[in-house]
This record gives C-alpha cells, structure tokens and sequence, in this order.
C-alpha cells in the first residue's frame, strides 16, 4: 500500500524506507502460528530451551537485514544516483531479503509449518478422544479453520511466486497476494481474541508426549482392573458428571491415565470418550423405562445422564443403539417386552 501511495517513486527518505524495512516475514508467521496452535491445544504451554530450533530462520533473516543495511550505509553510501539504484535511494544489497533463494527458503518455511501443525491436529483429535467424553464444548472449528486459511494462503502465495518465476509479474500484480496475506493476518489475530486459550483450559495436549502414551507398563490382570472398574461405575457413577475425562476418572481410581486408558482399550475395545457416552446411553434408557420421557424433555434426562449437548446426545445414542432416542421411545412405548441396548 506505501508502494501504491508513491514511495517507491519519490526518490528521498521514505524510498529509502520502502527499501530498508523488513517487509519480508513469512519466515516468521510460520513459528507463530505453530506456537499459537500449541499454546490452544496445551494450557500449561510455554517457550522452553527444546523450541530454540524454531528460531534459527527468523533470528537468521534478522540478520541479513542487518547485514544489507550495514554494508550499504556503512560502505556504499552515498549511493549511485541512477535508475539502478533508485536514483540514489538504496545500495547494492538492499534487494538481498527479495532473491529467489530467500523466498524459495520461506515459501518452504510456511510449508513445513503447515505439515507439522496438520499432523498434529490429528494427534490432538486423537487425544481429544482418548481422554474426554463430551467432545463439543471443546471449539474445534476454530483449528480447523486457522489450518484451512494457512492451505489457502500458502497454495495462493505460492502460485504467485512459480508464475513470477517463469513470468515476471510486475509490483501491481504482485500486490493481490500480499492483500491476501494481509487478510489472513487480520482473520487469525481477531478471531484468535475471541477463540482465546481460556476456553481451553482443560486441555494438556503435549506433542512432544503423544507417543508415550502408547508406552505404558504391561498389566497385570486386565479382567480384574475391568472388575474394579465396572464396580467403581455402578456405585459412583462418575460418568454422570459432565466434565468427566480421562484425568480425572484416573485420579479418582488412584492411578493414572496411561493405566486407565489401556484397560478401557483393551478391557472393552473402546476408546474412551465411546466407553463413557456409552454408560451414560444405558443410564438415559433406564430412564426411559422407567417412562421418565413422560415427565421430562429428552435434553432433561440426557443433561442428567451427563450429556451436555444435544448433539453429542444424538450421535452417541444412534451409536450405541442404531436408532435416534425419539424412534427407540416409540418403540419402547408401544411394545410389551424391554429393548435390550
């Protein structure tokens, strides 16, 4: 937009400007995104010695303006006064942060950044599972987008500059992907004040441990852990508390998560939000039978069976059982012998 407004052309200070300031920062947007995706997905996150690597690149391009603007002013000014240089604006690396290399190097940054925080996304709808039942007061619109924007914005950004390679495109043309870049800046910034990490505060996803949750001790009796477990459920039905996870089943049982996730997998071949909703479905039929839906809307009885969203009601009920809760009630109502589940 400066260039638009006639920096570029006038030949005095702010030409000089124009040349000098480090416009070029897609090297650095890669490490942010990725350390804003960590600090959504971990609320005890923060920078550790372990995360140096992530700023080699942009500790190196601050270098290399400092490098450009150094030699130039220190010894090449006062500089040439002809169209070469701007007419004696900028020095001969003041275009040493726009070489194809230096592009080719953040354009793959970007790349990089987007496979990694794609991976893990994965990784973290896999834990999601593994350690919470009621998957839908947990935002994962946002993350979705957010990687979306970034596959937009690299594949745009991106074509321009294969096409600039082959095609010199000229500073107006150029213009469109760096409108583009410039849009998804603002998207991520002001939707990321409102998706803020307080409404994460359960989570402690941690990439560097997503495997070592898999590395637990061998058991040593699977049915008597399950026996110990389904007698825990009967008497003190924790699945009835909405916010229930992994975490907190583990510390009620007096051990730990790796434990407890293991004997759910392979004590019922579930994973642990399946095991939980499906306790609190048998709980929301005892309910039926007992002809409660008489009384009771059906959000009623399912937010006291430990649902707290329609959505998830729905979807685990059909699930568990195969037919939505209204046709299972038709059923139930007008048949003389009880529907096992």
């Amino acid at each position: 937009m400066l260039g638009f407004a006639g920096w570029y052309d006038r030949h005095n200070a702010l030409t000089t400007f124009m040349f000098y300031f480090p416009f070029n920062t897609l090297i650095l947007i890669g490490p942010c995104l990725y350390f804003y995706f960590l600090s959504l997905t971990n609320r005890d996150f923060q920078l550790s010695r372990s995360h140096w690597p992530h700023f080699i690149l942009p500790l190196t391009l601050l270098f290399l303006y400092l490098i450009k603007f150094s030699a130039d002013f220190l010894y090449h000014r006062p500089f040439p006064d002809n169209e070469a240089y701007q007419f004696g604006t900028h020095g001969p690396f003041a275009e040493l942060d726009k070489t194809a290399l230096v592009y080719l190097i953040s354009y793959s940054s970007l790349l990089f950044y987007f496979f990694i925080i794609l991976r893990n996304f994965r990784g973290y709808k896999s834990y999601l599972v593994a350690h919470f039942a009621d998957l839908q007061g947990i935002e994962l619109g946002w993350l979705r987008g957010l990687i979306a924007f970034i596959a937009t914005a690299l594949f745009v950004l991106g074509c321009f500059y294969i096409a600039d390679l082959f095609i010199p495109l000229s500073y107006i043309v150029n213009w469109y992907p760096y409108l583009l870049l410039g849009l998804s800046i603002y998207y991520i910034s002001i939707n990321g004040y409102f998706y803020s990490p307080g409404l994460f505060r359960h989570l402690q996803f941690s990439i560097t441990k997503i495997d070592e949750q898999f590395k637990t001790p061998a058991l040593p009796d699977i049915a008597q852990w399950k026996q110990n477990l389904d007698k825990f459920m009967v008497i003190e039905q924790p699945f009835l508390d909405s916010e229930i996870n992994l975490a907190l089943l583990a510390r009620k049982l007096g051990t730990n998560t790796q434990i407890l996730s293991k004997v759910i997998n392979e004590g019922y071949g579930q994973n642990f939000n399946d095991y939980i909703n499906g306790l609190r479905v048998k709980a929301v039929i005892e309910q039926f039978r007992l002809q409660a839906h008489e009384k009771y809307n059906l959000m009623g009885i399912a937010w006291d069976c430990g649902f707290n969203s329609k959505t998830t009601f729905n979807r685990a009920f059909k699930k568990v059982i195969g037919q939505t809760p209204t046709v299972f009630i038709e059923q139930l109502d007008g048949s003389d012998h009880d529907l096992n589940p």
